[in-house]
């Protein structure tokens, strides 16, 4: 189970880097791109579980975890709209990092100083894999963008933390349904952003939101995109919350920023130079160390 919780991983990450590629090359606004993802995930996910009732405390867990991740929507959006790819990724990979805090802090998670130092070389793993020269050069904010750097990194530190507080939430739940938590997060972030939608209207009127950009189709190409991609994606990480390990979860997230880097090569003409290859060397490095250490402790609480 473990080794198919770990591979449902990797490839949860490796579909979900291709988000940023997708808003980067398609010109519609930001409360459109919000409802596309959400709604077309929370529909799928309603679809295909067979659980579609919640207690008392799920209810009250479903309000967080919506609120939560419409946070992480719209800081995520915000901060690849203002920063080149490289630095938005950089911060959202302090996100493993943050899991181990978050689960010692509200989980009870053991998380040993060994753990929190190797993942911190892991993280300065992923800010020079990120910040390589050569790399950085060659990024360039979404055309029309602004590049606005202290909002860019405040949006980008709220996307890693509202991140780890999803994982942080769904460790607690312990859905092993994954569609069941796909349709719980989105559809309770919908609800959220209607609410806010309608209050922004009332207070300031209608022309104070966000006026329509792109074309129909453009809308129709990224609600298709997403209704793939996040959907498969978050499925697949769903599913390897509850049977993976928070430091195990945590290093193996790192293959979406591996992932993101070989799509930036492949659709945005990103070119990595030597440092990219110190970065992930670190990465993989502190990863073998971590599941050393973890397979160790598990083998132990076995016996």
């Amino acid at each position: 189970m473990a080794f198919a919780a770990a591979s449902a991983l990797v490839s949860a990450e490796s579909i979900l880097a291709l988000t940023p590629v997708a808003i980067k090359k398609t010109p519609v606004d930001p409360l459109s791109v919000l409802w596309s993802r959400i709604l077309s995930s929370a529909s799928i996910g309603w679809a295909v579980t067979s659980d579609t009732k919640l207690n008392h405390d799920e209810q009250v867990s479903a309000v967080a975890l919506g609120g939560t991740n419409l946070l992480h929507v719209a800081s995520s959006y915000e901060s690849f709209r203002h920063l080149p790819a490289g630095q938005a990724m950089s911060l959202l990979y302090t996100f493993p990092l943050w899991n181990l805090v978050f689960g010692a802090l509200f989980v009870g998670d053991r998380i040993s100083s060994r753990d929190y130092g190797l993942m911190a070389v892991a993280t300065l793993g992923a800010v020079i894999l990120n910040t390589d020269p050569a790399h950085a050069a060659m990024q360039k904010t979404p055309q029309g963008g602004d590049v606005n750097t202290p909002w860019g990194i405040a949006m980008g530190l709220l996307m890693a933390m509202t991140e780890s507080g999803m994982h942080t939430l769904l460790h607690k739940m312990n859905w092993l349904d994954p569609a069941k938590a796909v349709w719980v997060v989105n559809s309770s972030a919908g609800a959220w952003l209607l609410v806010l939608v309608l209050l922004q209207s009332a207070i300031f009127g209608s022309s104070s939101l966000p006026a329509w950009r792109g074309a129909p189709s453009d809308f129709l190409w990224l609600t298709v995109f997403h209704g793939v991609t996040l959907f498969s994606g978050y499925w697949l990480r769903f599913y390897a919350i509850p049977r993976l390990s928070t430091v195990t979860f945590s290093i193996l997230s790192y293959a979406g920023l591996i992932a993101a880097f070989v799509f930036g090569l492949l659709f945005l003409g990103e070119r990595p130079g030597w440092m990219s290859v110190l970065g992930i060397a670190l990465i993989i490095g502190s990863g073998a160390l971590l599941q050393m250490g973890d397979s160790s402790n598990n083998e132990k609480s076995h016996n």
